[in-house]
């Protein structure tokens, strides 16, 4: 059977809030005109109103049956899925969440909340945010070139341990704090700065 003679296949997968803006956006799942399936996020506001919902969906390349009425059934059947669909918080910026019980990278959340609402990372502006923000080399290169030559300066120690131990402060109920490192020039100050980082 071709997809022309299918029926629209769309879920709602969630209601989200994004934490800054305090918006609200259905997250919908579909088949696409080449069969494909495919995630969009559309204003919670359109998820009741048939004509805009349709134009979002078909702009991002849903399959729509020829059928009118079978369409209309597919738009409405996400419509009364709102109420029982799982809830989403794209949080606003990436570090400890919810007392410490987790922790938001760029890409991943780690860790659980008894929350019923499942924390997101940030939705970002612009792609040049992901790349900025993103990882970058791997574990590996890292000790190669950081961790290993650091190991003969306990100020290069010092510094990354500086650095490592942030995440950890909230854990352990302790606030931040800064560390000044001084010497005379070309002893490695700046070095230390940037192992750290």
């Amino acid at each position: 059977m071709s997809i022309q003679d299918q029926e629209p296949e769309l879920k709602l997968i969630a209601i989200a809030e994004n934490e800054p803006t305090r918006e609200f956006y259905a997250i919908i799942e579909f088949r696409d005109i080449d069969g494909e399936t495919r995630k969009i996020k559309v204003p919670r506001s359109i998820l009741k109103n048939r004509k805009l919902l349709r134009d979002a969906l078909a702009t991002a390349g849903a399959y729509f049956a020829l059928s009118d009425d079978t369409n209309i059934t597919a738009l409405d059947n996400l419509a009364t899925k709102e109420n029982t669909a799982a809830r989403w918080k794209y949080v606003s910026s990436v570090g400890w969440q919810e007392n410490g019980k987790a922790f938001v990278l760029p890409r991943k959340v780690i860790g659980n909340t008894s929350s019923p609402i499942k924390l997101k990372p940030p939705i970002f502006q612009s792609s040049t945010q992901q790349v900025k923000i993103g990882k970058r080399g791997t574990h590996q290169a890292w000790v190669e070139t950081v961790a290993k030559p650091a190991r003969f300066s306990s100020g290069m120690v010092f510094g990354i341990c500086c650095a490592l131990s942030a995440p950890l402060l909230r854990m352990a109920n302790l606030s931040s704090f800064g560390v000044l490192m001084s010497g005379p020039s070309k002893v490695g100050n700046s070095t230390l700065l940037v192992a750290a980082a």
